[in-house]
């Protein structure tokens, strides 16, 4: 039913744009813009014929199955009206069919007796004909149907909740107009009498309106009148009120009005359905205006009027009940009226193409025809799969206040649904079945085709109750069943058990080992994660073994999820002391991570212990290279830099790790943190290639000044910041660090020469400061 329901929705979608859009774009044709009535008719067809097309659409193929499961007798009799031509063409070749051999006939009926031979017209009957060729579905997969299957319920109740609203609205309009009293004016009357003469209409109930401010047509065919028209109208111009409100009547619009807010309130998510309203509406009222013009024979007067009907609205800020068909409304298209009143071209639609009603109820009624055929044949069908309605059961479950748990999972194949109500859910020791339950269980698989579906329930005395399907038909568990509930139960055992419960019962049995070989089983991220982490933090496991640490390194390398492989080597590394050939097997894990946050992560846990060994080093380099993020590079060389002692080959890494960052700011503060460790008479060449890489001459500056706070410097170091020297290309940047490493180099000959040569790129009085900085020497 909902795959139905779905279907037509999605259907009637695509038709209603397609004809509601098409509306749109044919009405500014310029041979339609002088029609009322052909455009008027587009946008009803274009309204209604959505609905009836996918209505039609999906009533096709039932139609077509009911006939097939006709009675054979009269189904053959329907076949053979269906092919009464056929029979006509062949009928002189009856007579000789006696005469021809019984091999002649090609076919023979089962029924006959042995040896007779068929008439020309049952072998006709029974000549298969070929079937039409049907229009091509288009199918959508089990993901679209489910979400089409929750916009429909969404739809649903929507749609309902909008009908009983205008219901409600009806009635309280109905009620409303009742209580009006009734307009006493005997020119009103004449006048209405007159009018509704003219239009072969029996004389409408008039009613004087003290809140509304715009004469009106109300369901039933009340005319309800504002009381203002008496004071502010004068006579011809209430006669022209009062044919508008006669030729709505004529036209049956309160009727058009509500199928047209009916269809709306149905079809709600469509859009262009509000601008097919709209339009319906402005085109009755110009309809209206022409008649009325013809028929008070004062187009003037009823401009006027309308003038005046717009003035008594925007004063009081007053609108018309929306199922009610006014003469005047706040967003109608009022200057387009009266223009068209006013024009001296006379009115192309008057009485005669208004009473010809039954002319327009014809063409709409073919026009409704077309689309609906239109639709049922030609237009592609969307054709859904089955709808997975089991999420109106989580939503259930997700808004109960009942204590409980629920475990879905989906795969290519199938899925799995497990809702627990209540608690106490106990397992036996193998956990394959359920021993212990306070309330119910209810466990469902689709897969393969089959849909299996057990219920357990608890029973007086702690007994238990099992309820078994397969395929919606009750049936006693066999073994397959029975294999297939202990299956569902160990399921549902593992995520159910807590871990910590689960790895303290397994290591108790049989240890490390045993723990690992159910880590290392089929599971979820998530629970091979919680069992690691339990491991982990038992008491008297201490640290484990290499081969043990290695075990549990590849079971979280076999983990998809970044959160669960990052939280997983962040508490290996926390718990354990990882000896340098299992720091190689981390670093090797933490690279494959996508997300450069966890690499990071892992790398700041593991700096602490971090081996200062070639291997360790070289994987701890390719997990920066790995990294696509500046920050996180930096953050991690600065989190190495905090170990209490730092080994060269640390340093060097750390090194060839900061010219892989490309922000200049980045780069600069992981030089920093660098800097206070720097073996000075090795690594300071290394620390200024990578320093005069920066892009930033005030970043450069920071890096190299924070170099040269080390302390006195030997003559390598100083011509390795004086070689790096000319990449600073602002004048106030290079002084500052000229100066700086004037206060720290020493006094050699050489230095001296190469220092001034960097200074004489500066500007006069950028160099005379450099220059002065010299002076330390001279007193020396």
């Amino acid at each position: 039913m909902l795959e139905a329901l779905a279907g037509w929705l999605l259907n009637y979608l695509l038709h209603s744009t397609a004809l509601l859009g098409g509306a749109m774009l044919l009405e500014r044709h310029p041979a339609l813009q002088r029609s009322l009535t052909v455009r008027e008719l587009m946008w009803r067809i274009a309204l209604f014929g959505g609905l009836l097309s996918a209505t039609a659409q999906a009533l096709a193929p039932p139609l077509m199955a009911a006939f097939e499961q006709l009675p054979a007798e009269v189904r053959r009799s329907e076949e053979q009206r269906s092919v009464g031509l056929v029979l006509a063409a062949v009928e002189p070749a009856v007579d000789a069919a006696d005469e021809m051999p019984p091999t002649a006939s090609p076919v023979v009926d089962a029924k006959l007796a042995p040896g007779a031979v068929p008439t020309a017209v049952e072998s006709a009957a029974h000549t298969p004909v070929p079937e039409p060729v049907s229009r091509q579905d288009v199918a959508l997969g089990a993901s679209f149907s489910n979400a089409a299957g929750a916009l429909t319920v969404a739809w649903a109740i929507v749609a309902l909740g909008s009908l009983i609203l205008l219901g409600l609205r009806l009635a309280a309009l109905r009620w409303r107009v009742r209580r009006l009293s009734p307009a006493g004016e005997p020119s009103w009357q004449q006048a209405a009498q007159r009018l509704a003469g003219l239009a072969g209409l029996p004389t409408p109930t008039l009613r004087m309106s003290e809140g509304w401010h715009s004469p009106l047509v109300a369901p039933g065919g009340a005319i309800c009148l504002p009381r203002w028209l008496a004071v502010k109208l004068d006579a011809g111009q209430c006669e022209a009120v009062l044919a508008h409100e006669i030729a709505h009547l004529l036209r049956r619009d309160p009727a058009w009005r509500l199928a047209g807010q009916w269809a709306a309130a149905l079809g709600w998510l469509q859009p262009l359905n509000h601008l097919a309203l709209r339009r319906l509406d402005a085109l009755a009222e110009l309809a209206c205006d022409r008649w009325a013009a013809q028929a008070s024979g004062q187009p003037q007067a009823l401009a006027e009027s309308l003038y005046a009907c717009a003035e008594q609205i925007v004063q009081r800020r007053g609108s018309a009940p929306r199922l009610a068909a006014a003469m005047a409304r706040p967003d109608s298209a009022l200057l387009q009226r009266i223009r068209s009143l006013m024009e001296e071209t006379p009115m192309e639609e008057g009485k005669e193409g208004l009473v010809a009603k039954k002319f327009k109820w014809r063409w709409l009624a073919l026009g409704g025809v077309l689309a609906a055929l239109f639709g049922a044949v030609a237009v592609p069908a969307v054709v859904l799969g089955k709808i997975d309605a089991d999420w109106v059961l989580e939503l259930q479950d997700g808004v109960s206040f009942h204590k409980g748990t629920r475990i879905v999972t989906n795969d290519q194949n199938g899925s799995t649904r497990v809702n627990v109500r209540g608690g106490d859910l106990h397992f036996n020791e193998a956990e394959d079945e359920i021993i212990g339950l306070a309330g119910t269980v209810r466990i469902s698989e689709k897969r393969g085709g089959v849909h299996r579906e057990v219920l357990i329930e608890s029973q007086p005395g702690g007994a238990l109750k099992k309820s078994y399907s397969v395929d919606g038909k009750a049936q006693q568990l066999d073994a397959v069943g029975s294999e297939w509930l202990k299956t569902m139960v160990r399921h549902m055992a593992d995520v159910m058990v807590s871990a910590d419960e689960r790895v303290k019962k397994l290591h108790a049995k049989g240890g490390v080992d045993a723990v690992l070989a159910d880590i290392e089983k089929p599971r979820s991220d998530f629970h091979r994660r919680a069992r690691v982490e339990a491991l982990l933090n038992l008491r008297d496991v201490g640290d484990l073994p290499p081969p043990a640490i290695e075990r549990v390194l590849a079971a979280v390398d076999g983990m998809g999820s970044d959160f669960d492989r990052r939280t997983a080597l962040v508490a290996m590394v926390e718990h354990q002391t990882l000896p340098a050939a299992q720091q190689v097997s981390l670093l090797r894990t933490t690279a494959r991570i996508g997300s450069d946050f966890d690499r990071r992560n892992v790398l700041e846990a593991l700096a602490s212990q971090q081996a200062d060994e070639a291997e360790v080093l070289q994987g701890w380099v390719k997990v920066m290279k790995a990294m696509g993020s500046d920050f996180d590079r930096r953050t991690a060389i600065e989190h190495l830099m905090e170990r209490k002692p730092l080994g060269k080959s640390t340093l060097d890494a750390a090194l060839q790790a900061s010219s892989l960052l490309g922000s200049d700011f980045d780069r600069r503060t992981a030089l920093q943190s660098i800097a206070p460790h720097l073996d000075m008479a090795t690594q300071v060449e290394s620390y200024v290639q990578s320093a005069t890489r920066i892009g930033s001459d005030f970043d450069q500056r920071e890096a190299l000044l924070k170099l040269i706070e080390r302390g006195p410097l030997d003559k390598s170091a100083t011509l390795a910041i004086l070689e790096g020297t000319p990449r600073i290309g602002a004048d106030f940047e290079l002084a500052t660090v000229l100066k700086a490493l004037a206060e720290q180099m020493p006094a050699d000959s050489e230095v001296l020469s190469r220092y001034r040569k960097a200074a004489r790129r500066l500007s006069d009085h950028e160099r005379g400061q450099v220059e002065k900085a010299l002076d330390r020497f001279d007193k020396g």
